[in-house]
């Protein structure tokens, strides 16, 4: 039986998925090249995540769910999101599904600055603003890969190419001049 005080360690590989349960009953699926470790405290729960991962956190409201990238912190009591922070990507995103989540900034000129989310929100820190943009969750490129999909919608074929490069584990090279053309 695990102490719930001791720390719970996971990762993938570039091109793998894995879906793990919690020792608290949330489910996490990591998404390629990322890592995460979770621990159970006496008053909260605490992931610290490096990458991209789904989270469907069990309800629990004596122990809030707390997700902390180099970034953000992300606190929640019971909900479904998805975070994407890849430490060489320029911002640190957070989509909410259902519930209710607060993501609040850990560093930059605005240090502390909170933003809470309602379903079909996306909150994008670009390294030193927090803001708020409309998601539709179904089409949303950040959350479709946990199901196994990869959605574009007018995006430059370089970024198409990085994400297609995560997804199977290859580095897509692509002439310079093309890279700024869009695709659905």
């Amino acid at each position: 039986i695990l102490n719930r005080k001791q720390m719970q360690l996971y990762a993938t590989e570039v091109n793998q998925k894995r879906t793990v349960i919690l020792s608290d009953g949330s489910l996490v699926t990591l998404n390629g090249g990322s890592s995460m470790s979770f621990k159970v405290e006496d008053t909260r729960r605490e992931v610290l995540l490096d990458g991209e991962a789904y989270f469907d956190v069990k309800h629990d409201p004596e122990k809030p769910f707390y997700v902390s990238t180099s970034q953000i912190e992300i606190k929640v009591l019971g909900t479904a999101f998805n975070v994407k922070s890849y430490a060489g990507d320029d911002a640190v995103e957070t989509t909410l599904i259902r519930g209710k989540v607060t993501v609040r900034n850990l560093s930059g000129p605005e240090k502390n600055e909170e933003i809470e989310l309602i379903p079909n929100q996306q909150a994008v820190f670009d390294k030193t603003t927090l803001f708020l943009n409309k998601a539709d969750v179904e089409k949303e490129t950040g959350i479709a890969w946990h199901k196994g999909n990869l959605i574009f919608e007018d995006e430059p074929v370089q970024n198409i190419l990085e994400e297609l490069g995560k997804w199977y584990g290859v580095n897509i090279q692509i002439a310079p001049e093309s890279k700024d053309c869009r695709y659905n």
